[in-house]
């Protein structure tokens, strides 16, 4: 299960209990046609809890997927995945080096308070402190 909403600054996507590729998928969908996309940063938000059900195939899929549907000039390109777990963790890795190629730039956070900052930090102060693309 997952909910998307629109928070000022940005996009959260909340899952919850067990999480497969389609269900990855359908967010992601659900995220890219809400009509302030193109304008806020999003957080992907997985709780303790959740259980991941994704192979390497899985998540090599899915980039060409996002690929397509991403923003061609976005206005912000932040991605915050924050994450509950080593399961958590072991997998977003897999998928921040898939993801490499997409032209955005993707924190892992250990909690929401920190996402949440990132994303909304102001883009002159971000450049000061650009690390790569973000």
């Amino acid at each position: 299960m997952f909910s998307v909403i629109s928070k000022p600054g940005y996009i959260a996507v909340t899952f919850s209990g067990y999480i497969t590729f389609s269900m990855l998928l359908e967010s992601f969908l659900n995220e890219a046609s809400m009509p302030d996309y193109h304008y806020k940063n999003r957080i992907w938000i997985f709780k303790e809890h959740d259980d991941l059900s994704l192979s390497m195939s899985a998540i090599t899929s899915a980039i060409p997927i996002i690929t397509n549907l991403y923003p061609k000039q976005p206005e912000n390109n932040k991605t915050a995945i924050v994450l509950s777990n080593g399961s958590h963790k072991a997998v977003a890795g897999i998928f921040a080096q898939q993801a490499a190629r997409i032209p955005y730039c993707l924190g892992l956070f250990r909690n929401l308070e920190s996402a949440v900052q990132w994303v909304t930090r102001d883009q002159e102060e971000l450049s000061k402190l650009r690390l790569g693309t973000c």
